[in-house]
């Protein structure tokens, strides 16, 4: 669970770590993305996949999951909605809308990739990327022409993934080890 401040809620099975913890005070009884090899530094650019690089490069697991202090995975039989929102999370509400430790691994042993439900932004993935603030097109030309030559086999699927109208917010995911590995070896 990505966090640069203090939180009050951790799911089950969840361990929070603490996203640019070498620029920022520490918080207690939290992982922090500054140890071992890291690029926790570097966090006012890659803001959360501080984290992400941390875990790839420091934790061995079977399966690595992210969410954020305040976004989290929910029990799919309470909504249909991509997300809603709730105040102050008790123990009860914990309970009902997040899971417990049974329920989740079920899901997680069950399939390959976790991610949030999608949503239809009314306008191509690639149409709000270069149109969103601080973020630029000549970015995204260039991670294209990058993903190209190293991955070519991933290019069209990115191709047709920026072509449609349905996004995955939030940086959030579970996944098998072998995908999450493939995926920082991408990412960074």
């Amino acid at each position: 669970m990505c966090c640069h401040k203090e939180y009050d809620t951790v799911p089950s099975m969840w361990e929070p770590i603490q996203c640019g913890a070498a620029l920022n005070p520490t918080i207690t009884n939290t992982l922090s993305d500054n140890a071992g090899e890291n690029i926790s530094l570097q966090n006012r650019i890659y803001c959360e996949l501080t984290a992400h690089y941390y875990a790839w490069k420091n934790i061995t697991a079977e399966y690595y999951g992210f969410s954020h202090y305040r976004r989290f995975f929910g029990v799919e039989h309470i909504t249909k909605l991509p997300y809603i929102a709730i105040g102050k999370m008790t123990e009860s509400k914990i309970d009902r809308f997040l899971g417990d430790e049974s329920y989740w691994k079920e899901i997680i042993t069950s399939n390959d990739i976790i991610a949030p439900r999608s949503e239809d932004m009314g306008l191509t993935v690639r149409e709000h990327y270069i149109t969103s603030a601080y973020h630029y097109e000549e970015d995204l030309v260039l991670f294209f022409d990058i993903l190209g030559h190293q991955f070519p086999h991933l290019y069209q699927t990115a191709q047709e993934y920026l072509s449609q109208n349905r996004q995955y917010f939030c940086n959030m995911f579970i996944m098998k080890k072998e995908l999450f590995h493939e995926y920082c070896e991408i990412l960074f």
